[in-house]
């Protein structure tokens, strides 16, 4: 298990929810458009940096070809709906 963040969060899953919905609500309010790749990168990076075990997919749709990234934690998505990943084959994940 993590450390516990020094913010008082002492729930490793709340820890990581917070993160996610940070970085989530960050991007949209950015000037600037901040696609998934993007966001999934710094969300990746920074659990990564506090011991957390990620995993980065990329995926693609041929449904009018679509691509997306996002991040998991064993099976859970975070930032993204699993029924929109649900759309995607993961063809790349590390």
């Amino acid at each position: 298990m993590p450390p516990r963040p020094a913010n008082g969060i002492r729930d490793p899953d709340e820890y990581v929810e917070v993160v996610a919905e940070a970085v989530d609500r960050t991007s949209r309010l950015s000037p600037v458009r901040v696609a998934c790749l993007e966001r999934s990168i710094v969300l990746s990076n920074y659990l990564r940096r506090k011991d957390y075990a990620t995993s980065f997919h990329v995926g693609v749709s041929l449904r009018g070809f679509q691509s997306h990234a996002w991040i998991q934690i064993d099976n859970d998505v975070l930032i993204d709906d699993a029924n929109y990943i649900n759309q995607f084959t993961s063809i790349m994940c590390w």
